[in-house]
């Protein structure tokens, strides 16, 4: 399920990308095909929903940042139509994880060790409007606003190795389409070597529901994540 989404996806950022392959840059402007390399932290905010055996329900919030280590990439292309002014479209898919290990001992009991790993995939197609605040020969300031639109999905796995047994369970954690809405700063060297800030603020959730073993207790909860990047990118 999760492949055909994301193939979904993938040819959605291909249609974006097609009107712009076809603009050529004459003028060596900043406009040209790109690549780019992240990293960041996410903070992920949460609501978490239990409704019992009575109908009752109870509902708790929280927010943890920073939650992920992103890394990402990105490929696209971008135009400019005037110095100050351009567009770019492009498909960037970012990979978070956090992990976390334990170890307890107990008194005449075997030594156990926990691994948890919590992972977040999100890939989108997305179109900005890149705005030059300031430009030289040599060197642009500058700053983009725009959207994208994607699939995520989210899953922990826990390894148990307890008297050299070894359990490993993976557990969905909830997926489904995203829209985030991107902006952020940029600096650029000589038409081709740009550095950016950026931030990808969620627009919808990521629903996961699951059902206590044994009770009728049904926990749903939303997760969106704020993704927070530092990259590097090259104009060819």
């Amino acid at each position: 399920m999760y492949k055909q989404q994301i193939k979904k996806v993938m040819c959605i950022g291909i249609l974006a990308l097609m009107p712009t392959f076809m603009l050529a840059d004459e003028d060596n402007n900043g406009s040209g095909f790109f690549a780019g390399i992240n990293t960041g932290y996410t903070a992920r905010f949460q609501d978490i929903v239990t409704t019992e055996q009575q109908n009752k329900s109870t509902t708790e919030s929280s927010v943890s940042a920073p939650s992920y280590i992103n890394i990402g990439v990105q490929l696209g292309y971008n135009y400019y139509f005037m110095e100050l002014l351009g567009v770019r479209g492009y498909v960037d898919y970012n990979f978070g994880f956090m992990h976390n290990h334990t170890k307890s001992t107990e008194a005449q009991k075997p030594t156990t060790d926990s691994n948890a790993l919590q992972t977040a995939h999100a890939i989108s197609a997305n179109i900005d409007l890149l705005v030059n605040i300031f430009k030289s020969d040599s060197v642009a300031f500058g700053a983009y606003v725009g959207f994208g639109l994607g699939y995520a999905a989210i899953s922990n796995t826990n390894t148990k190795n307890k008297d050299n047994a070894v359990t490993t369970i993976t557990t969905p954690m909830g997926n489904g389409f995203i829209l985030p809405i991107n902006f952020g700063l940029n600096l650029t060297a000589n038409s081709h070597h740009r550095f950016e800030l950026g931030f990808k603020i969620p627009t919808l959730s990521i629903k996961h529901t699951a059902t206590t073993p044994g009770e009728n207790n049904t926990t749903t909860t939303t997760t969106r994540n704020l993704i927070t990047t530092i990259g590097y990118t090259y104009v060819f």
